[in-house]
């Protein structure tokens, strides 16, 4: 016997029948209660109420086992549910809309001045005030039956209910219009709770569930800066998404990587923005349609961000939502400079606060060695004030890192005492505290291929790679009788690889990178060129007259491998040019060309090499292409024999193949 707790009202026991109905049982028995708001009907809904105003009693019995489920309108539920509940079901909507009812038949644009208008929704008053600013409004309560009588009696010129509400009653002759406005969201829905522990009750109440054509919703952290800083779960479930919700401080790198249609949605100060209601319903609107939303976020979602009220958004409408957390502005920005938040005896304590808030007027009271202010580029004379009030002394070390983990990243070293003095470019995040005693500056270095961990030069590297590949279909008959395998990049192996085997095939590669990610195909190299050269390739080959060779490589390679008689050229991949948002090259020290691909790239994108960079060159294709380019040979490091280049990977690839 399922028993089943509700509201003692007409139309409470007819949304009780219509679940019945629908569940298709006749086991039951209906436990009639009275809510605190139907026993204080003298307060007021436009005034601010408790949230179980009409769900309190139907809940406890549930809790108290006197009662196994409790039928509410949906829009009556308080968020969050209380401890121990769960819904169980949310049916589909009988009717989303509201009514005018009015005794006379006069439409909203037809009531007189002064009309005297009857709601129980501070929402629907706010909507009607704004197009009918002459009407004046009052509090109605009661069931729909009372308040029907109200206005017949002439309490009120015409009054809001819900549409579904007359529907269910059997009184839909009473509409006199219905609104052209947005109802509450869950208007018309019944919500079917019980208790947590009951899954007897999910299942039973499973195909009732509206909520089994929803979507799922995503918060995810973008990371602060390029790619690199998205973690694997976000780039998963990125991968897999329908449409993301995307704003400000997103690389288009990232963006261009997924399938998904992509919707910007950002706010940023002085410049056009998305009203964050709209962001909030636009992705509840795609989770009801079914699909997979994703809320992609710069940095962390729930940090310095509105996606706490996104979440409770969407909580709100019973929509599923996870969160995905991203490495952090403060994160980034810290490794970025190398300085260390906390230390020991140094600094046991991290404050993080904005230093723009749209609610007070004051930064709040830290009281932690390290201070980390976001968003204060304009706010400079604030932050200065706030630490000297936190008892940082003037000479104190403060870091202010613009642009975090973008390669237009800059650093501005500065002491408490001067901050106000700066001149800042947004966004920048304020590091202050003794930590940044130690910190020093570093050259930059822009290296253009694909693998930048290939490369071990003395700076900071920054990656922005200048090529891509792709596949290349291949002709099998043309290399089925080669006996050897010639691989002189990381690329080549990975497209090749990925195709076809290389058993029973004598392997040479270029370099020991090159052979360790052979190694991670599965496969060993009987032979390694003497120097990570296509000359040195060139030559072991030329040593072995017997071997008939198959050299898969890059649409673009061009070197004297593919001169020789028992070699096939095997274009196994393409090597396309890359041309990125153009940056300025001021705050770089050096660029590291893998390729000469990447150099021709890079005039493309900047039009020269800037005579104050140091430039790396590896292999001498990319050499001579740089001297074609009018690069002055006095500047250039020849890299290949560069001791602090780690030979092997993409920039074998860049000295031959691309």
């Amino acid at each position: 016997m399922l028993r089943i707790a509700t509201r003692n009202s007409p139309l409470a026991l007819v949304q009780v029948q219509e679940v019945i109905t629908q569940l298709g049982t006749s086991a039951y028995e209906i436990l009639p209660l009275s809510s605190f708001g139907d026993l204080n009907k003298d307060l007021s809904l436009l005034e601010e109420q408790k949230p179980d105003f009409f769900t309190d009693t139907l809940d406890t019995a549930v809790l108290e086992d006197r009662a196994d489920i409790a039928i509410h309108s949906a829009k009556d539920l308080p968020f969050p549910l209380h401890d121990g509940l769960a819904l169980v079901a949310l049916t589909t909507a009988l009717d989303a809309t509201d009514s005018l009812v009015s005794p006379k038949g006069l439409k909203l644009s037809e009531l007189p001045t002064k009309a005297c208008v009857g709601t129980s929704s501070k929402t629907r008053m706010a909507e009607i005030a704004a197009v009918r600013s002459d009407l004046t409004f009052k509090s109605i309560r009661g069931t729909i039956e009372d308040r029907l009588a109200q206005v017949d009696r002439g309490d009120f010129d015409a009054i809001v209910v819900a549409t579904c509400a007359l529907k269910r009653l059997g009184l839909a002759t009473r509409i006199t219009e219905v609104l052209p406005y947005a109802a509450h969201p869950l208007q018309g829905m019944l919500a079917i709770l019980a208790k947590a522990d009951r899954p007897d009750l999910k299942a039973l109440f499973s195909s009732l569930d509206t909520r089994v054509h929803y979507g799922m919703a995503w918060l995810v952290g973008g990371g602060c800066g390029t790619y690199e800083m998205l973690t694997i779960k976000a780039d998963r479930v990125l991968a897999h998404a329908d449409v993301i919700f995307y704003d400000d401080l997103l690389t288009q790198d990232l963006l261009d990587r997924y399938a998904a249609s992509k919707v910007y949605v950002g706010k940023r100060k002085d410049k056009a923005s998305t009203v964050q209601d709209s962001i909030s319903e636009m992705m509840y609107r795609e989770v009801l349609n079914g699909k997979k939303t994703v809320r992609l976020k710069g940095g962390d979602p729930l940090l310095f961000s509105r996606g706490g009220e996104e979440l409770d958004y969407l909580r709100m409408r019973h929509c599923v939502v996870e969160v995905v957390p991203g490495i952090s502005a403060f994160q980034t920005c810290a490794a970025s400079a190398a300085i260390p938040l906390t230390q020991r005896n140094i600094s046991a304590s991290l404050g993080i606060v904005s230093a723009h808030y749209s609610t007070t007027t004051t930064i709040p009271h830290l009281g932690t060695d390290t201070c980390v202010y976001y968003m204060g580029a304009t706010k400079l004379a604030s932050v200065k004030e706030h630490l000297m009030g936190e008892g940082h002394a003037p000479v104190e070390p403060v870091i202010i890192v613009e642009s975090g983990g973008l390669p237009e990243e800059r650093h501005v070293s500065t002491t408490v005492g001067a901050l106000d003095k700066c001149s800042i470019a947004s966004p920048a995040l304020i590091i202050a505290g003794n930590v940044g005693k130690h910190y020093q500056t570093m050259d930059r270095l822009l290296y253009t291929g694909l693998d930048p961990t290939a490369c071990t030069v003395f700076a900071k590297i920054i990656h922005i790679p200048l090529i891509a590949t792709h596949s290349l279909p291949c002709n099998v008959s043309d290399f089925s009788d080669c006996t050897t395998l010639l691989f002189t990049s990381k690329e080549a192996i990975r497209y090749f690889c990925s195709r076809y085997s290389c058993a029973g095939k004598k392997i040479v590669v270029i370099g020991s990178q090159t052979g360790t990610s052979l190694a991670e195909h599965g496969y060993t190299a009987d032979y390694c060129a003497q120097e990570p050269t296509s000359q040195s390739c060139a030559e072991l080959i030329l040593s072995h007259p017997e071997w008939a060779v198959a050299y898969p490589c890059s649409n673009k390679s061009d070197n004297c491998i593919s001169t020789l008689k028992n070699v096939v050229t095997v274009r196994a991949y393409a090597t396309k040019l890359q041309c990125p948002t153009k940056i300025e090259m001021t705050s770089f020290s050096s660029v590291f060309f893998s390729s000469p691909s990447t150099v021709d790239s890079f005039i493309n994108w900047q039009g020269s090499v800037a005579s104050h960079l140091l430039v790396y060159a590896m292999g001498p294709a990319t050499h001579a292409r740089l001297l074609e380019h009018t690069v002055n040979p006095n500047r250039i490091i020849y890299a290949s024999t560069y001791r602090h280049v780690s030979v092997g990977d993409d920039i074998s690839l860049g000295a031959h193949d691309a």
